[in-house]
């Protein structure tokens, strides 16, 4: 069983992952400096009494801690279990829901006569379509990370796209979350392969 210590390392850990430019959580394999004794001083520490309980399994913390930090939550006191469940969702079926995105992009496309191509497309400088298709919640952020996998563009935004607030915070969430998602080689190829279909299909 995980302790309440044990529980506050995994959350700084993870964290750091997210808010800091140079810590990577896989390159110092979830270590970080923290103490019992800086642990002991936070008001906060029943919060990790009480995580530690409920997930009995590391693996199971990490996953918990990666979820809210994607929507945003840092706080332990609002960290929340819907978010994990649709999480743990979306892991279990994220080859349906990445087809779905894609023949949804793909449909709407057809129907204004638009190629696939448009939806990265930067115009003055501004958002291209896709990024405002993420904003709408008209495709998850898991799509968005494989179709960049796949056809690496952020490169090209990253020069093009003029704001620098809200697409450079996006673009680091993104490479921040991109290793929970287990995208290997092999799990990468098989994405090309619902997504060439997905155009073919068109």
């Amino acid at each position: 069983m995980t302790t309440a210590f044990e529980t506050y390392q995994i959350y700084n850990a993870i964290k750091l992952h997210f808010t800091s430019d140079s810590y990577d959580y896989f390159k110092y394999q979830g270590k970080s400096r923290v103490s019992i004794a800086s642990f002991e001083k936070r008001r906060d520490k029943y919060q990790f009494k009480k995580w530690a309980n409920k997930f009995a399994n590391k693996e199971d913390l990490i996953e918990f801690f990666v979820a809210n930090f994607v929507h945003g939550d840092t706080w332990i006191g609002n960290l929340t279990e819907d978010y994990y469940r649709e999480w743990l969702r979306k892991k279990e079926s994220l080859s349906y829901i990445f087809q779905q995105d894609v023949d949804n992009l793909c449909e709407c496309n057809k129907r204004l006569g638009r190629r696939f191509a448009w939806y990265f497309r930067v115009t003055d400088g501004q958002h291209p379509a896709l990024l405002r298709k993420l904003f709408r919640g008209g495709i998850c952020i898991e799509t968005f990370i494989i179709l960049n996998e796949i056809l690496h563009f952020f490169p090209k935004w990253d020069e093009r796209v003029e704001e620098d607030i809200i697409w450079p915070k996006m673009h680091k969430l993104c490479d921040k979350y991109k290793g929970f998602l287990g995208l290997t080689e092999q799990r990468v190829t098989q994405f090309k392969k619902i997504f060439t279909k997905g155009i073919e299909n068109a």
